[in-house]
């Protein structure tokens, strides 16, 4: 697993198709370590090998099992996706698409841009 811990994690920041292109997802390793989280991904993120499989949450992958603050950024919310994280009590979903199945269990839910709300996030906190 590589010293990866998605079970143990208490803030995982997820991240989905939502973020396009292979070429975006340093930037989201980077951010999740400026904000003190664990990064996670969903199956297609994993399947195409962009980020190893121990980082991927859900059927097929692993359970957030201590996690507070879950961040699903670009995520849309498969089913597969929601059992490694519907427990969790904090859901804050980022998406694009307003009719996302991850808005309904989301605590919290912004309908945009996730890579223009990771450059804000990464501005407000410094992170470079």
């Amino acid at each position: 697993s590589g010293g990866i811990d998605i079970p143990g994690s208490p803030f995982i920041l997820s991240i989905g198709r939502g973020v396009g292109d292979e070429a975006n997802v340093a930037q989201f390793l980077e951010l999740a370590d400026g904000l003190g989280a664990t990064l996670g991904c969903s199956r297609p993120i994993a399947d195409n090998g962009w980020l190893p499989k121990a980082r991927q949450v859900g059927q097929s992958g692993q359970l957030a099992a201590k996690c507070n603050l879950y961040v699903a950024m670009g995520i849309s919310g498969s089913v597969q996706h929601q059992w490694g994280m519907k427990h969790v009590e904090n859901i804050v979903a980022i998406n694009k698409d307003p009719e996302a199945s991850i808005f309904t269990i989301a605590r919290y839910g912004i309908v945009g841009d996730m890579l223009e709300i990771a450059e804000e996030l990464r501005k407000q906190k410094g992170i470079q």
